[in-house]
C-alpha cells in the first residue's frame, strides 16, 4: 500500500504506472484527472458510499434554517440536478 500527501501525488501515481488502483471519491477524482490531463478509468460500482454534509461555523447558526430551505427548494425546482448535470456530468467524459 502506497499513501499519497496530496492529490495530485495520488493521480501522478496512477498516471506513471506507479500503482495500478487508486482509492478516491468520484467526482473529485474525475475532476482531478481532468485538471491534470491524465486518462483514467473509473471502476463500478463504487467500493463504499458516504452521506456528505454541509457544515457550518458556528457564527452563522442563524443561516441554518434559510440554508436548508433553500437546497430543499432548489432539489424541488430541479436546479439542485441542472447544476449536476451541467457540472459534474461532463467530468464522465
Amino acid at each position: 500500500m502506497i499513501l499519497a500527501d496530496n492529490p495530485r501525488q495520488l493521480m501522478s501515481l496512477l498516471n506513471f504506472n506507479r500503482v495500478d488502483v487508486i482509492l478516491y471519491s468520484k467526482w473529485m477524482g474525475l475532476w482531478w484527472a481532468q485538471e491534470l490531463a491524465i486518462n483514467i478509468h473509473l471502476l463500478a460500482p463504487p467500493l463504499r458510499t458516504e452521506n456528505i454534509y454541509i457544515y457550518l461555523n458556528k457564527k452563522h447558526l442563524p443561516l441554518v434554517s434559510q440554508l436548508a430551505k433553500a437546497l430543499k427548494q432548489m432539489k424541488e425546482e430541479g436546479r439542485y440536478q441542472q447544476i449536476i448535470t451541467q457540472t459534474m456530468v461532463p467530468l464522465l467524459k
